[in-house]
């Protein structure tokens, strides 16, 4: 029932009271009940409407939330693919400057004596340029 139509069966209600071609025994409480059901029927539409909008909000906010959690696990994934690599990568570079030390030890001849230089061969050299480069 709408607010217009509310009023309308109240100012009613209130004509039936004035009105004094009506039986004494008319059932007045009858009427002001109906108005009061009528009433509480528009109080618990709002009600419902305002409950009804908080759900949709909440809706809305749950997938918000839902769409954040998969991209999280998604990066997570990622995340955890990536780190596997570096380690691997870690690993990997590891074993090459081991082979480059040893590349570089049993590459070198020893010193010169007269000139205090290291002989090596030419790959103890470039072993020993790639192992400078990275310190």
């Amino acid at each position: 029932m709408s607010k217009e139509r509310l009023e309308k069966a109240k100012l009613m209600a209130e004509m039936l009271r004035v009105e004094t071609r009506l039986p004494h025994d008319f059932p007045f409480d009858l009427v002001d009940w109906l108005v009061e059901q009528a009433e509480q029927k528009q109080s618990l539409e709002t009600a419902v409407d305002f409950y009804q909008s908080a759900l949709r909000d909440a809706d809305r906010r749950v997938q918000e939330l839902e769409e954040l959690l998969t991209q999280i696990k998604y990066d997570k994934e990622a995340h955890i693919a990536l780190s596997e690599k570096y380690l691997k990568k870690q690993l990997q570079n590891k074993r090459y400057r081991e082979y480059l030390e040893l590349i570089k030890t049993t590459g070198t001849y020893g010193k010169d004596i007269s000139t205090g230089e290291i002989l090596r061969t030419y790959e103890a050299n470039l072993a020993d340029e790639a192992l400078e480069g990275e310190e």
